[in-house]
């Protein structure tokens, strides 16, 4: 099986424990993915006292051509894709020319991830979602946000993990994060920023988890207000609430006829009404939170569901799961971070990682989320306090 993406380590790890020989294409090439996989292939090589790099430089050309690389004397039965190509629809044509896409087909793909071609769906659709206007300059921006009423937000037109969303509160703010000709305004939804972790086979779908998503989290160093800081499994929600958000994410699942594991971001307002604000129509960050939580493999009821179209049952649904992402502070060499043993993706030691950048992921388990957010935030400020300051040298 090909593994490829940026967020990997989970996904690959989710593969091998179904019994897959796994080869990988990623970013960072962590010691979680080289513990698992057969081979793999990473675009930046981690070398102690070296710069890790930023993940804005990742393009989903050079990943498809490490792909190309690993499949020059090996035949791949299919490939799993996580975070970085699903807004790029000639990179996954291209992957489709080295072994089946398990998943959602690219057209599929396409289909959720042009916004414009998203929104209007939803609409038709009669699914709640946040008005919205694509602008191509400061005033038709200015006049976007007067007819939906400030606050708004800001959005690229593609992009995950909320990298360069911003918010703005009146006109001197939206002018000033404007940075591109291309982009989206957005009404800001006030509630709970949540995710439902769905499984899709042939026109049906199952819930499997609403997640609590934990979004630009200064104390994690989060680069922007909405970058994703990882999330809690389950959302403490009411039955009432939950029966709402998997109604939602049905009705997307079979409008967009989705197929295997997919996410919709949600927000839930203060009367529990789910908004959809996007579909992540690959494997999501929450992937191994939802494995502890529900007690079986992910990967295996994927490719249960793309080839045999089965659908699991839910599962038991025991205590609380949460990841955090950790972004760096500042610029910092790191230590041997498989001394704490909730700490996933874990970087080579002694490599450099740049202010912003993901440093790591911290995985705790618990009976309540009150004590598994306590606790995984104490083995945060443990993480960070072992850093050692690296001064820019450029």
């Amino acid at each position: 099986m090909l593994v490829i993406g940026l967020d990997i380590a989970a996904l690959a790890t989710s593969a091998h424990n179904a019994g897959y020989c796994v080869h990988v294409v990623d970013f960072y090439g962590d010691l979680d993915v080289r513990a698992v996989a057969d081979r793999h292939l990473s675009l930046v090589e981690q070398v102690p006292g070296q710069s890790c790099g930023r993940v804005e430089e990742a393009s989903g050309d050079a990943l498809v051509g490490l792909a190309r690389r690993l499949a020059r004397d090996c035949s791949y039965d299919g490939i799993l894709l996580s975070s970085g190509l699903e807004d790029s629809p000639d990179d996954l044509e291209a992957l489709e020319d080295i072994a089946p896409i398990l998943g959602n087909t690219p057209t599929v793909m396409s289909h959720v991830r042009d916004r414009r071609r998203f929104f209007e769906s939803l609409e038709r659709q009669g699914i709640p979602h946040p008005r919205t206007y694509f602008v191509s300059n400061s005033t038709e921006a200015i006049w976007a946000a007067e007819e939906l009423g400030y606050p708004v937000v800001v959005k690229p037109n593609a992009g995950f993990g909320g990298a360069n969303i911003r918010f703005a509160r009146n006109e001197d703010e939206l002018v000033s994060v404007i940075h591109e000709d291309d982009f989206l305004i957005q009404e800001y939804v006030e509630g709970v920023a949540a995710s439902t972790s769905i499984m899709a086979a042939r026109g049906r779908s199952v819930t499997l988890t609403v997640n609590w998503q934990l979004l630009g989290l200064s104390s994690l160093g989060s680069p922007g207000a909405f970058s994703y800081c990882g999330n809690v499994v389950p959302l403490d929600a009411s039955d009432a609430a939950f029966s709402k958000c998997r109604d939602v994410s049905a009705k997307v699942a079979e409008g967009f006829g989705l197929v295997g594991s997919n996410g919709v971001d949600l927000v839930i307002d203060e009367l529990g009404r789910p908004w959809v604000i996007e579909v992540n129509p690959r494997f999501q960050g929450t992937l191994e939170c939802v494995e502890r939580v529900l007690g079986f493999n992910l990967v295996e009821a994927h490719i249960n569901a793309c080839r045999e179209g089965h659908l699991p049952t839910t599962g038991r649904r025991e205590g609380y799961c949460v990841r955090l992402v950790l972004y760096d502070r500042g610029r910092s060499v790191v230590p041997d971070l498989r001394l704490f043993p909730e700490v996933r993706d874990v970087p080579v030691p002694g490599v450099i990682v740049e202010r912003g950048e993901p440093l790591c992921s911290v995985l705790v388990e618990g009976e309540s989320s009150g004590d598994v957010l306590l606790r995984s935030f104490e083995v945060a400020e443990a993480v960070y306090s072992s850093l050692r300051g690296c001064e820019d040298d450029g």
